[in-house]
């Protein structure tokens, strides 16, 4: 079903270029519309480290949240904000199998990660529980960071498992959303000295990129960036 759906895309694809968003047709090499592309959310004012919004002209410091608790990972980088209108690519693509608005928002990543200066040895997807990939039939967080990896040449590691599974997050606190993620992830890989970009489709509270880095640095990883599409 999966090879059907990404051969009827990749033929869509070649007869015709439309924007994603409004469906109105484009030139090669356009991904959305010029209207579209002006109505992007890009993330622009955010904390130097977890990039959440901070007030304009504030880009580059940190939030009082980093200040008294920094996080284990290094940093995070994100295109965009989560919010209207990437929010629906988002959306589709995580729970519609739409795997072309994957590959565009892998490629919109892609391009934001090439002009920052940051180095990494590999790239780790979030991983899904058994059971949530079972009835979903891919992880979304995995499809994204596929072309990232090619596109990068870097190397794609998925030596970490989600061994526990939890209950959706959305209406929970950010005390709930750590307790929930807390002893979630576990280390099958190795990970000794390597510098590694975390990937996924969106952040929020950042508790689930916490669980999983505290992982990968218990498995001996040197050090860890956050790669998402968007930040909440």
């Amino acid at each position: 079903m999966q090879i059907a759906g990404r051969l009827a895309v990749a033929r869509d694809w070649l007869l015709t270029r439309s924007c994603a968003l409004c469906g109105a047709r484009i030139s090669r090499g356009q991904q959305f519309c010029d209207g579209c592309e002006h109505s992007l959310p890009l993330l622009d004012s955010g904390c130097a480290v977890c990039a959440t919004r901070l007030p304009p002209g504030a880009d580059g410091a940190l939030c009082g949240e980093c200040q008294q608790h920094p996080p284990r990972y290094a940093s995070v980088h994100a295109p965009f904000r989560y919010a209207a209108p990437i929010d629906r690519l988002i959306q589709g693509a995580k729970y519609n199998a739409r795997f072309d608005w994957l590959d565009l928002l892998a490629n919109r990543l892609t391009e934001h990660i090439r002009i920052r200066a940051t180095e990494v040895d590999a790239i780790v997807p979030v991983p899904l529980h058994r059971s949530r990939l079972r009835s979903r039939g891919y992880n979304q967080a995995l499809e994204l960071a596929r072309p990232l990896a090619k596109n990068l040449r870097l190397p794609l590691h998925r030596g970490i498992e989600r061994v526990r599974s939890t209950p959706a997050q959305i209406a929970m606190s950010l005390k709930d959303r750590r307790r929930n993620v807390r002893n979630a992830f576990a280390a099958s890989g190795e990970f000794t000295g390597q510098r590694l970009a975390l990937v996924d489709d969106v952040m929020t509270s950042g508790a689930t990129v916490q669980a999983v880095t505290r992982c990968l640095r218990q498995a001996g990883a040197a050090s860890v960036e956050v790669w998402i599409v968007a930040r909440a």
